[in-house]
């Protein structure tokens, strides 16, 4: 459980990061070409977050749900502030 805790957190890092360096790039970058290969990164990185998640929702025990921070409101929309702009 750890670890799939430990390969999330990872992976939003990586999201996070992605964004943050879209952000920075210069306009003339901002081709067709490069949005669509961000967006394909993007993508694929987001498929490996909810396929984690999933994994973890499934491994907890609903008594267990209440005491991980994941699982918490405040953190949902935590996240939800976090990826809303990308």
């Amino acid at each position: 459980m750890d670890d799939l805790m430990n390969k999330q957190r990872e992976i939003a890092e990586q999201i996070i990061k992605n964004y943050n360096n879209f952000k920075k790039s210069p306009k003339d970058r901002l081709t067709k070409a490069y949005i669509e290969t961000r967006c394909e990164n993007l993508q694929v990185l987001w498929e490996k977050f909810m396929d984690s998640n999933f994994k973890i929702i499934c491994l907890t025990k609903s008594t267990d749900k209440i005491n991980f921070k994941l699982f918490s409101r405040r953190s949902v929309q935590h996240s939800g502030r976090l990826l809303l702009p990308i």
